[in-house]
C-alpha cells in the first residue's frame, strides 16, 4: 500500500512563527495563530512558487518532481482549488505585495503569504521538507524526512546571545539553558525583544556564512530575520509556538512529553524542568493527525492514469522547449 504523507518518522523541535496583521485571507483572532496562518495560507504560497517555477500548466500546479514516466507518484493541484477561497490573482498579488507582513517582498516579490514559516532546530528540516516530503510506505527507510543538518540552531543561538552579552539577553528574555526555550517562551515579543532577536540572529546567519552555508540550509533562519525587522519597522506582533519533538508513523503525529511553560522534551517521571526550573509534572504525549500535504494531491485519483501521463507529457514537452540552447547557431 503507497500513501504520501508530508511528516514520517522524527521530528525535530522546531518554531512556528506568523506575524499578526489585518489580512483579508486569513483568521488573526485566534490562540494558535501560526499554525493556522500555515494551514490557511499554505496554498497561496505554493501557488505562488510554482508561478514562479512555470510549473502552472493547464490550470494545475504540478509539483517540481511530477514525472510523466511515473504517474501513480506526480502530485499537483488546480489553480482554482487554491484561488476560489480568495479571489482574483491579480487582487492576491497585489495584497500581498503591498502588505507590511510580507517578509519576503523585499526580495521575493512574487511570492505570496510571506507572513509566516518554520524555523527548526537544525538546517535539516524545514517548510520546505513539511511541504514536499514524501513517503512510499513499501520502502520506509529509502525516505527518512528528517536529517540532522549541519547547522544546529539551539547551539548558535546558545553562542550568539553569549557573544552579544548574556546579561542584557537574560533581562529580556525568561532565563533558560539553553537560551533557545528562553526566547521562544512567552510567545509574543516586545519591542526590545524584537531588536535583540534580530542582532541574535545576524549573528546565527553570520556564523553559518562563515561556513558557507548554503541558500537552503538557512532560508528560514534568514525569512525569521526579515520578519523580525518587519515587525520592528511597521511596530507589528511576531507571534512564534515552540513545537517539542516527535514522530510520526505517516498516520499520527506524537508530540514528546514536555515541559508546559518552556516546551523542553521531559520525561514524564520528571517533576523538574532542566531548562526553566520549573517544578511540576509535564505535559504527556500528544497525538494529532499528521500534516497532510495539502494542497497538492494525487494527480491520478483527479485525472485518472490516463490522463494524468498526457497533461504530464504536454508539460514535460512544454518545459523542453523552454530551455535555454545548449548550442546556438
Amino acid at each position: 500500500m503507497k500513501r504520501s504523507v508530508a511528516i514520517y518518522g522524527p521530528t525535530p523541535q522546531f518554531v512556528r512563527w506568523a506575524i499578526a496583521h489585518d489580512c483579508p485571507f486569513r483568521d488573526i483572532d485566534v490562540d494558535n495563530l501560526p499554525d493556522r496562518t500555515f494551514r490557511q495560507l499554505r496554498g497561496l504560497r505554493e501557488f505562488s512558487q510554482a508561478k514562479i517555477d512555470n510549473r502552472v500548466f493547464e490550470g494545475y500546479c504540478l509539483h517540481p518532481d511530477a514525472l510523466s514516466d511515473a504517474p501513480e507518484k506526480a502530485r499537483g493541484f488546480h489553480r482554482d482549488e487554491v484561488l476560489v477561497a480568495f479571489g482574483d490573482p491579480e487582487f492576491i498579488s497585489q495584497t500581498c505585495r503591498q502588505c507590511p507582513a510580507n517578509a519576503v517582498t523585499d526580495t521575493r516579490p512574487q511570492v505570496w503569504a510571506g507572513c509566516y514559516g518554520v524555523l527548526a532546530a537544525t538546517s535539516g528540516f524545514n517548510f520546505e521538507t513539511l511541504v514536499t516530503s514524501s513517503v512510499n510506505f513499501d520502502n520506509l527507510e529509502g525516505h527518512p524526512v528528517y536529517r540532522p543538518g549541519r547547522f544546529d540552531f539551539v547551539d548558535l543561538i546558545d553562542q550568539a546571545v553569549g557573544e552579544l552579552g548574556v546579561e542584557a539577553a537574560g533581562g529580556l528574555f525568561p532565563c533558560t539553558s539553553p537560551h533557545w526555550y528562553g526566547i521562544w517562551r512567552n510567545g509574543r515579543f516586545e519591542e526590545a525583544q524584537l531588536h535583540c532577536l534580530a542582532e541574535v540572529l545576524d549573528v546565527v546567519i553570520a556564523h553559518c556564512r562563515t561556513l558557507e552555508a548554503l541558500a537552503s540550509e538557512i532560508n528560514e533562519v534568514v525569512q525569521l530575520k526579515r520578519a523580525v525587522e518587519c515587525c520592528i519597522k511597521f511596530r507589528l506582533e511576531l507571534v512564534v509556538e515552540l513545537v517539542p519533538p516527535g514522530d510520526s508513523d505517516g498516520v499520527a503525529w506524537v508530540i514528546n512529553s514536555h515541559c508546559p511553560e518552556c516546551k523542553m522534551s521531559m520525561a514524564e517521571s520528571l517533576d523538574r524542568c532542566q531548562a526553566c526550573g520549573r517544578v511540576g509534572r509535564p505535559h504527556g504525549i500528544r497525538k494529532s493527525k499528521v500534516l497532510g500535504l495539502r494542497p497538492y494531491v494525487t494527480l491520478e485519483g483527479v485525472l485518472g492514469g490516463a490522463k494524468t501521463v498526457e497533461l504530464l507529457s504536454r508539460y514535460e514537452a512544454m518545459k523542453k522547449e523552454l530551455e535555454p540552447n545548449d548550442h546556438p547557431d
